[in-house]
């Protein structure tokens, strides 16, 4: 499921149904994706935020005046996220504080996790915070450090937080927010898969998520025989963890365990798609917010550096934004796509959706797209546009007969 879809109520998901069949939109952002700012205190060597200006972070006041207006356009969730290390914007506190008052629930926050102190736990618990995802990599120091160009000792700091987070819970009698830990898994590391599932069971995470790396050199991809090695050492683990515990996405690596692979090239109806007339409604959802202001649809588009931004907030409102020229042609390309069933006639004539918008298998945002409800009435409503644009083709031929 899409990041806060669950907070929304049937009239919502109605009027946003309606908004993708007759191109138009009323209400909403209803959920945002926030980087506060984009300087980060790790340095991955798979970062693919390289091309960004870590300097820039968005001033306080125009945060909450931004938060202040989105809450009266509907704004129930937000994602902390992006570009840099949210949880080391100077003033996170006070922003949080903000949300708290606006009554805007923090549905993910997507950290290194060195920031995640006792007093930071406290915080985000208030907000009831859903998830809390860390993306760990490692299960040894060294090469912790390694990856992320940090020292080795911030490794024990972060398994630290975590398993603090986790005592705080239990303290309270809660079970939130969910704590998922991430590893990257790539030709320095797949060997050691089982070493990092044993971690996160000793720190007590709910979720386990193996993946691999978007956009490695070939002499940092696995060769066939270590895409063998790998399977071999990933089948048993899978095989011990209930799937909704242990998430498992190997897909540009091109590695397959049957019924667990969430992104296997090729298959026909990959979970929560069942068949394909599932299409993209981001933009009359959710938006992304860089920490220089510019807005994007979504994380997948933003990570684009040539995609053109749908406006900036340090230059405009919101509500000018999203009512704006770049974000009406973003819901005209993507209805486009959705009434011809993917279909993209001219790639090259896209300016705000890109060709895998319309893929089967490409945007990993496809694989969250998964109320059946939602895509049922969705797809009645733009059957109703279908038959009236196939009317008009028939005529059209008739007459040049």
């Amino acid at each position: 499921m899409l990041h806060g879809w669950e907070n929304l109520t049937p009239e919502e998901k109605e009027r946003i149904a309606q908004g993708v069949a007759d191109g138009k939109v009323d209400g909403g952002p209803y959920h945002i994706e926030l980087s506060p700012t984009d300087n980060c205190n790790y340095d991955c060597f798979f970062c693919n935020q390289g091309f960004i200006d870590r300097k820039k972070k968005l001033p306080l006041e125009r945060l909450k005046k931004l938060i202040d207006e989105l809450s009266g356009m509907g704004l129930k969730t937000i994602r902390l996220s992006g570009g840099g290390e949210p949880l080391i914007y100077p003033r996170i506190g006070e922003f949080l504080d903000h949300l708290q008052r606006r009554n805007i629930s923090l549905d993910n926050v997507t950290t290194n996790g060195f920031m995640l102190t006792a007093r930071m736990i406290e915080r985000l618990m208030a907000l009831s915070t859903k998830e809390i995802n860390v993306s760990l990599n490692e299960s040894d120091p060294e090469r912790y450090g390694e990856m992320m160009k940090v020292r080795p000792k911030d490794f024990h700091r972060v398994v630290k937080n975590l398993k603090e987070l986790i005592a705080t819970r239990q303290k309270l009698g809660r079970n939130d927010p969910k704590l998922i830990t991430q590893f990257f898994v790539w030709k320095g590391n797949f060997q050691d898969v089982g070493r990092m599932v044993d971690l996160a069971h000793d720190i007590g995470a709910d979720t386990i998520f193996l993946r691999d790396i978007y956009g490695l050199k070939p002499e940092q991809r696995l060769n066939q025989e270590e895409r063998e090695q790998l399977l071999r050492l990933v089948a048993p683990l899978a095989a011990d963890e209930p799937e909704e515990r242990f998430g498992i996405d190997f897909g540009f690596e091109q590695v397959f365990l049957l019924g667990r692979q969430g992104r296997q090239r090729g298959e026909k109806k990959p979970p929560c798609q069942a068949g394909r007339d599932r299409y993209c409604y981001i933009g009359w959802y959710s938006a992304a917010i860089r920490g220089d202001g510019t807005v994007y649809p979504c994380c997948i588009l933003q990570q684009d550096p040539g995609y053109p931004p749908l406006g900036n907030v340090l230059e405009q409102s919101f509500q000018e934004i999203w009512h704006g020229e770049a974000y009406v042609l973003l819901r005209k390309e993507l209805r486009s796509i959705a009434l011809q069933r993917g279909e993209v006639r001219d790639p090259g004539g896209l300016v705000q959706t890109r060709p895998f918008c319309a893929a089967e298998d490409e945007c990993p945002l496809l694989y969250a797209l998964c109320d059946d409800d939602f895509y049922r009435d969705m797809n009645q409503r733009l059957e109703r546009y279908r038959r009236g644009l196939r009317q008009i083709l028939a005529r059209k031929m008739r007459k040049t007969v």
